[in-house]
């Protein structure tokens, strides 16, 4: 009976989604799906966001409750009673990012009636790691520890007014709940400035009495309390020397993977090339950079040369200087001990094992105190492994990227030994069973190489068929910056995209089937692989063949990749069904379709309007944020203007670009003023596919456009229309008139 109620309740608010959105979520009516069409409801910002988003609080899969609580905290400006409650009941859920996702939006809307609950988090954080049941988060986060709820939770509270509860957080300091002491501790440090002269010195009194209990992180939270309040802290707050559970603690450190120092030197180190890096940055390009690493001299039980933080070999650098490690770590341990400047990184945990295995132990007790932090030794130990695993795991994929097969393989055997259950395990398996893959076939550590030279000579069956194998050698570098990385310059793909149209059939079934991995690196977050899946290049090259998206992003990390094989099979699906209906229209009478639909979506209208403009051209439509782009224009007019008359192209541009507009002023109402940017956004799109597209006999139109435009950049984009379309007066009048004339908003 149960399972009935949640049968009908997951039908009713799939119903309502759509019912919302005006059609169908997606296919097959997925979690993720249903999250997808959430977010578009949310942003609309429609009358009947708000019941949505409370109907999808209670939907079965935690992905949608997670969107919709996140939607409310970034769309919704004045959240009503139904959805306070429905966030206050997400914060019992059992999956962490859900949990999260309700705190956020406590953040953004603050309730007093959530408090005590929030309260609870930061005393009692629930204990979870990476939460496997939210794999293709909208919105990008893969993880939810205990202690990054609790500090949010505490980031929530802090928006409420804690003045009033001084008395409270006296008596919570004075308890035996050493979490309650922490939580009263962070309270007063976050209200220092807030506190009345009257009833400061009662304040300090209970925290200088809380800085000496035995609780360790009741002492340091008390401590850095003091220390934001202007006093002094007790002078034997941060401890002389390690305890048993701290040697045990570091100890596992160094079993984890960390770098034994014992017998080496420190020295700082220079190299210029990313694809090689000391430590993996992914944004990084060719440029000099500086890192610390451990030299190992000849006679040791180990190899001599240099090494990372986590045992691994590092080549390719030259060596600046040597560095004293002791005297740094120990200046470093002083700034920690006197807790001016809080909490220090990951860094300071390295550093605390290895002044203890190197015998300084009144430094590296002083270290780890003022790393740490609050949390416990299992909660640190977890932490720590868990960034271990990652970087580790970074680096096998750069190195898997600059075909240094044999260094990604002992990388991914550090990662695992480190990491357990903490580790990346998907991506990892993942590189792994490629790595096997490329063994098999005798491709292991095989550069990419060239294409033939006689290439264009070859067939169109041979062509596409040597290319598609060579899809697994795409080697596309960063670009700079976090943007990611452009398959279709790298000629494999750019060659495929030439062959055309006879390469669809192929294209298609790889992008069904083929899952192998290119050689290109995209990191964002663990949530999706490091490395691009040969289905995306693949995607890339029939995407522009097409001149059509079958794949949006939804957000700059996201990929086809990251989706997974499920994404693929639906695209390749709707891939192989327009196919099957439009393989015998020609492109330019395909976009005439598109803009002759009464039912036409405006992205699709948008596009089949510049595919007309630059029909004789060349454009790549990506599978990724900012990835889509004009590679080659035509010369003179398109061929469009020739090709159709009743209605020629530019009439049917013109046609679209109105039911464009009509729909926007009817989604925003009087909101959706002549002069909003993103109303002015879609009218200069269309001049500019105008423009491209060259028909002078719509010229005159044009200019009646440039008339009835208000904002500079639509006024604009009409003048350069009519200019090059043989009606320069409306450029000169632009040009006299621009500082008279009204900027959008």
């Amino acid at each position: 009976m149960r399972g009935d109620a949640t049968t009908v309740r997951l039908a009713a608010i799939s119903w309502l989604l759509a019912a919302a959105a005006g059609a169908a979520a997606e296919p097959g009516d997925t979690a993720a799906g249903r999250a997808r069409a959430l977010r578009r409801i949310a942003e609309s910002r429609r009358a009947d966001a708000q019941a949505v988003l409370v109907a999808a609080a209670a939907d079965p899969a935690p992905l949608v409750r997670q969107t919709a609580v996140l939607s409310a905290a970034r769309y919704v400006r004045r959240p009503g009673p139904e959805l306070r409650r429905a966030v206050r009941r997400i914060l019992y859920d059992a999956h962490g990012l859900v949990v999260l996702a309700a705190v956020e939006a406590l953040q953004a809307h603050p309730d007093p009636a959530a408090r005590g609950r929030l309260a609870e988090l930061v005393r009692r954080p629930p204990r979870m790691g990476a939460d496997r049941a939210l794999p293709a988060s909208v919105y990008g986060r893969s993880w939810a520890s205990g202690s990054v709820i609790a500090e949010e939770a505490f980031a929530a509270l802090r928006k409420l007014d804690w003045s009033a509860d001084v008395g409270v957080l006296k008596k919570l300091l004075a308890g035996r709940d050493a979490g309650a002491r922490v939580a009263a501790a962070q309270a007063v440090g976050a209200m220092a400035g807030k506190i009345e002269p009257s009833a400061r010195p009662g304040v300090v009194s209970a925290l200088a009495a809380s800085a000496k209990c035995p609780h360790r992180r009741a002492r340091r939270a008390a401590a850095e309390a003091l220390v934001k309040l202007g006093a002094q802290p007790p002078p034997d707050v941060v401890p002389k020397k390690l305890t048993a559970a701290d040697r045990a603690l570091l100890e596992r450190f160094f079993a984890i993977g960390l770098f034994d120092p014992r017998g080496a030197t420190r020295v700082e180190a220079t190299y210029g090339d990313a694809r090689q890096p000391v430590r993996f940055v992914p944004w990084r390009r060719r440029q000099r950079e500086h890192e610390l690493l451990w030299r190992l001299p000849a006679g040791q039980d180990r190899p001599a040369g240099l090494y990372g933080r986590w045992g691994r070999a590092v080549t390719g650098v030259e060596v600046v200087r040597a560095v004293d490690f002791a005297a740094e770590a120990r200046a470093a341990a002083k700034a920690l001990a006197v807790l001016s400047g809080g909490v220090g990184g990951w860094g300071g945990l390295h550093d605390a094992a290895w002044l203890y295995r190197l015998g300084h132990e009144a430094d590296a007790a002083g270290t780890l105190f003022g790393t740490r932090g609050l949390d416990d030794a299992d909660e640190l130990l977890q932490r720590f492994a868990g960034l271990a695993a990652g970087e580790l795991a970074l680096d096998a994929a750069a190195a898997f990227a600059r075909s240094a097969d044999a260094d990604a393989i002992d990388a991914i055997s550090r990662a695992r030994k480190a990491g357990g259950r903490w580790a990346p395990t998907t991506a990892l398996d993942a590189l792994a069973a490629e790595l096997a893959r490329r063994k098999a076939a005798g491709t292991l550590g095989r550069k990419p190489r060239p294409l033939p030279a006689e290439l264009g000579t070859w067939p169109a069956a041979r062509r596409v068929e040597l290319l598609i194998a060579a899809l697994e050698d795409v080697a596309v570098e960063p670009t700079g910056g976090p943007a990611p990385p452009d398959l279709s310059s790298d000629p494999r793909v750019m060659a495929l995209i030439e062959v055309g149209e006879p390469a669809v059939e192929a294209l298609i079934g790889c992008v069904e089937a083929d899952t192998r991995l290119t050689r290109t690196m995209h990191f964002t977050t663990w949530a999706a692989p490091p490395i691009l899946g040969v289905r995306e290049a693949a995607l890339v090259a029939v995407q522009s063949i097409l001149r059509w998206s079958f794949f949006e992003p939804d957000h700059p990390g996201d990929s086809l990749t990251r989706r997974g094989p499920a994404a693929a099979a639906d695209v390749a699906g709707r891939l192989r069904a327009y196919w099957r209906t439009q393989r015998s229209v020609p492109l330019g009478r395909r976009m005439m379709h598109v803009l002759a639909d009464a039912n036409a979506p405006p992205a699709a209208l948008r596009t089949a309007a510049k595919n007309l403009a630059s029909l004789a051209g060349t454009a790549v439509f990506g599978t990724m944020a900012g990835t889509s782009r004009l590679v080659k224009r035509g010369t003179g007019p398109s061929p469009a203007v020739a090709r159709f008359r009743d209605p020629t192209a530019a009439e049917a541009i013109l046609a679209a670009m109105g039911r464009d507009l009509g729909l926007f002023d009817r989604r925003y109402g009087s909101a959706g003023a002549k002069d909003d940017p993103r109303r002015v956004r879609v009218e200069v799109l269309y001049a500019r596919a105008l423009t491209a597209l060259g028909d002078r006999a719509v010229a005159g139109k044009l200019l009646d456009r440039y008339r009835a435009a208000t904002a500079v950049e639509a006024r604009e984009a009409w003048a350069h229309a009519c200019d090059h379309l043989g009606r320069p007066e409306a450029l000169r009048d632009f040009r006299r008139r621009r500082p008279a004339t009204r900027p959008a908003r």
